[in-house]
């Protein structure tokens, strides 16, 4: 029965952390790309940033391409050149050797912006000017300027014992508040509060999700 327990959390877990995935879509460089979508998920997150590759299925992601053999793609922040970089692959279906498209300067958290938050440009030193502007970057993560949420929306204070609380001229709207352990179940959910009561909850990491029209707000709180 433990064994089972243990499995059936874990199953859990991975079917639950779907409530975090995002997926961007992306249409550009069709000299090297081909007039292709290529569709990306969330991979990973660093220092604050999520990192986003083209998904594995031929037909929506990673594929064969005419301008640099196999293509994979990467959309990930540099803190090496302070930039988010859109990356291919070395051809041969791996990162060991990645080749620069487009870079962007916002320094927008926790995802890359989209083609109306600062500016994409091409590295022509490594396309020669092959690839011109992105045709399309889509995606519901996108053009989110967390500043300016942030700005109108507050949460605080973190880590917390016993209240936690928001603030900000968001409140004025209706919103939906909701707080995940780490197995992704949701444990709490208010609307319109202006402080969440965590004292009943036990120590650890919890995410929050905050929902305001068709923007959402996630935060990793810790409960003392």
């Amino acid at each position: 029965m433990k064994l089972f327990n243990q499995i059936f959390a874990v199953l859990f877990f991975m079917c639950s952390v779907s409530v975090f995935s995002q997926q961007i879509m992306m249409n550009a460089c069709n000299t090297l790309l081909d007039s292709n979508d290529y569709i990306f998920e969330q991979v990973n997150t660093v220092n604050g940033r999520n990192s986003f590759e083209t998904v594995t299925d031929p037909m929506m992601g990673s594929r064969d391409c005419s301008g640099i053999g196999f293509c994979k793609l990467k959309i990930e922040w540099s803190s090496a050149n302070t930039r988010w970089e859109i990356l291919a692959d070395d051809g041969n279906d791996n990162f060991t050797n990645t080749y620069l498209l487009y870079y962007n300067d916002e320094a927008s958290m926790p995802d890359p912006p989209g083609l109306t938050l600062g500016t994409w440009e091409e590295a022509t030193t490594v396309t020669l000017s092959q690839c011109g502007v992105i045709n399309s970057l889509s995606g519901s993560v996108l053009d989110i300027d967390d500043n300016n949420i942030e700005a109108q929306f507050r949460v605080y204070p973190n880590p917390v014992k016993d209240k936690l609380y928001l603030s900000g001229s968001a409140l004025e709207q209706e919103y939906t508040v909701s707080f995940f352990d780490v197995l992704g179940k949701r444990v709490v959910t208010q609307k319109d509060a202006d402080f969440i009561d965590v004292s009943q909850l036990r120590r650890g990491v919890y995410f929050l999700k905050i929902e305001i029209d068709d923007t959402t707000l996630k935060k990793k709180i810790i409960i003392q």
